[in-house]
């Protein structure tokens, strides 16, 4: 008889969830639910929006579940779930709330325990997902997540590195000390927006727009981000030595345009695009469930 965890993955516009069957690390079509969410409303509407998503990923599930598995953005306290999120735009009316007890009083007649709900960075679960599908489990990958923030994670024989002297610690890349600031200051659509601006002369939504408009601006911004996610990635690639690495996120489509820096500054043998992120952050978060477990 199979086992099944609902997951989620939490974005700062949305959330998408689904039950996942365990013998697979399949998601359930049918249970594939996604609700929008301000991240800038009160807490009650923030939490209703989340508990629709769930309630209707389960509505279409006929068997049991044995947990809840949620891909959340940081900064967030995973192991107590508890957000800690100030200061960034998002979800600010539920810093403090223990999330864990409040989904639990939701959906205590599915699951027995508070311990049954587990959390995990985003990025985290992206690359843990991503490496489950990619069949990538006896290879050392790195994981990014590029888009409006610069996510990152290190796996190694399908186990999650955060603790260890070859990867940033946590296996946070965003925060490293990069040229006049952190490396996601140079790392994320908001560098593209503003240096756009800055020799262009007008304002653009994002890294969609500054593909499509082929210029020589361009291809400039593109190379440069290129450079500077390589620079940002040596030191540790060196250390840590992976074999793949796996990119997901809003800039994935963009790949082929700033992957050369990468491919010669990086000794990596294989360097791909994941455009299914959320779908490999819900597996993530369910595997990660899993190991928590052993």
């Amino acid at each position: 008889m199979d086992r099944f965890i609902l997951t989620a993955d939490i974005g700062g516009s949305h959330i998408s969830s689904g039950v996942i069957a365990l013998s697979s690390m399949q998601i359930l079509k049918d249970t594939i639910a996604t609700v929008k969410v301000d991240s800038q409303a009160d807490a009650e509407n923030i939490i209703s929006d989340w508990t629709r998503a769930l309630e209707q990923s389960l509505e279409n599930h006929a068997g049991t579940i044995e947990g809840i598995a949620l891909s959340m953005p940081g900064p967030f306290n995973y192991e107590e779930g508890i957000c800690v999120m100030k200061g960034v735009g998002k979800y600010e009316s539920i810093f403090g709330y223990n999330i864990r007890l409040v989904l639990f009083e939701k959906f205590k007649k599915y699951i027995t325990d508070p311990s049954c709900i587990t959390f995990l960075n985003d990025a985290d679960a992206f690359v843990l997902g991503a490496v489950q599908s990619q069949n990538y489990k006896n290879e050392k990958v790195i994981g990014l997540t590029l888009g409006t923030g610069f996510g990152s994670g290190f796996v190694e024989n399908g186990q999650l590195i955060t603790e260890d002297s070859r990867v940033p610690k946590g296996g946070l890349m965003y925060c490293q000390p990069y040229k006049e600031g952190i490396a996601e200051d140079y790392i994320s659509t908001r560098w593209f927006v503003k240096e756009w601006e800055k020799r262009e002369g007008e304002k653009i939504k994002g890294v969609k727009e500054v593909a499509e408009a082929d210029r020589i601006t361009s291809q400039q911004l593109f190379d440069e981000f290129g450079s500077h996610l390589s620079a940002t990635l040596k030191p540790w690639s060196e250390m840590f030595q992976p074999t793949k690495m796996i990119i997901g996120g809003n800039i994935t489509n963009a790949l082929d345009r700033f992957s050369s820096p990468l491919k010669n500054q990086l000794n990596i043998e294989e360097i791909i695009a994941y455009p299914h992120t959320e779908e490999a952050s819900m597996i993530g978060a369910a595997l990660h469930s899993l190991q928590q477990k052993k």
